[in-house]
């Protein structure tokens, strides 16, 4: 399907639709134990084997995490969620598949936290082994 876009731009996406009912019933029972924050369901799912540990880092990363290598602040990548088991679940996978030490702190005035990569080394290891997907997010850009 085609689209235009205000600025005269045309852009291609795709459609999926799917007709299962048995994977209506997976995917609804999977989406509701990840609202009840259950992660059990998907550790079969993200640790199949390193490769998908990867992509769901890259993902959730470049969907809700930033690089910041900016002059006069410290380097840092960050990801922001409100669901602290997930974060919990993101700093799990980053020790023991990549040995990517990281800190999770609360947020003073919202209902979200923070997952930090500080140290230098810790974050040239993502930056080589995970990445972004993003390329302003890759290269530390801000926003």
């Amino acid at each position: 399907m085609k689209i235009r876009l205000k600025n005269g731009e045309e852009r291609y996406y795709w459609i999926v639709e799917y007709y299962s009912k048995a994977f209506c019933n997976w995917y609804n029972s999977l989406r509701q134990s990840l609202l009840r924050g259950d992660i059990t369901s998907l550790r079969n799912y993200i640790e199949h084997d390193k490769e998908t540990v990867r992509a769901f880092l890259r993902g959730i990363f470049d969907a809700d995490g930033e690089h910041r290598n900016i002059s006069r602040k410290p380097s840092r990548i960050a990801l922001t969620n409100t669901n602290f088991t997930l974060l919990h679940y993101v700093q799990y996978l980053l020790w023991q598949y990549f040995s990517i030490l990281s800190c999770i702190q609360c947020r003073s005035n919202k209902a979200a936290y923070d997952l930090f990569i500080r140290r230098k080394i810790f974050i040239n290891k993502f930056l080589d082994e995970i990445r972004f997907t993003i390329t302003r997010k890759q290269q530390g850009v801000g926003r």
